[in-house]
């Protein structure tokens, strides 16, 4: 079994979580967004774990979305194994595709976007991808929702420049950066 409870991949990426966690519990969240799962490589961190822990202990759900069969069944069997399922699903899908078309019984309080690698030699495709997740989740995000933005300054500018543009503000910055309004 992953030993998912300490490991977020690194001391920054722990403390912009914990951020995060910490304003969707101050704000009574109830549902999680996430994109892109974890796929085996617990030094990559283990949000999904996180973030699944965190739906089932505040009574809430997470939903994770990601397109590559093989992480989403890593994803289940090792969720499975810690005992998290039960207030966690996965989706195989296109994360803009999934949150374009998802039909909401409730507000997104808490988005993750951690899907499509940044490739430093060609960073714009992850860059546009992660801004489009962002505009196909917009609408359907809570008036207090918080925002996570994995690779801060590599893969988020575009993003964070939407958010910042509609008075969003940064609660935390690290690899990751948090946004709240």
């Amino acid at each position: 079994m992953i030993d998912w409870k300490n490991n977020f991949g690194s001391p920054s990426r722990e403390t912009t979580m914990r951020e995060a966690m910490r304003l969707f519990r101050e704000r009574e969240g109830r549902l999680i967004v996430e994109t892109g799962a974890f796929h085996g490589d617990p030094s990559q961190g283990c949000f999904t774990f996180h973030l699944a822990a965190l739906a089932k202990d505040v009574g809430g759900f997470c939903i994770t979305v990601e397109l590559n069969p093989d992480h989403v069944a890593i994803a289940k069997e090792a969720l499975g194994e810690a005992g998290l399922c039960s207030h966690w699903g996965i989706e195989t899908c296109d994360s803009v595709e999934y949150l374009s078309r998802y039909q909401l019984t409730r507000p997104i309080s808490l988005l993750v976007l951690d899907s499509y690698d940044y490739d430093p030699a060609d960073p714009l495709p992850s860059q546009i991808h992660q801004l489009a997740e962002l505009g196909a989740a917009y609408g359907k995000l809570a008036s207090d929702a918080v925002v996570v933005l994995d690779d801060s300054g590599s893969k988020s500018p575009f993003a964070e420049a939407f958010l910042l543009q509609r008075g969003w503000h940064v609660a935390a910055r690290d690899i990751a950066v948090v946004l709240s309004r």
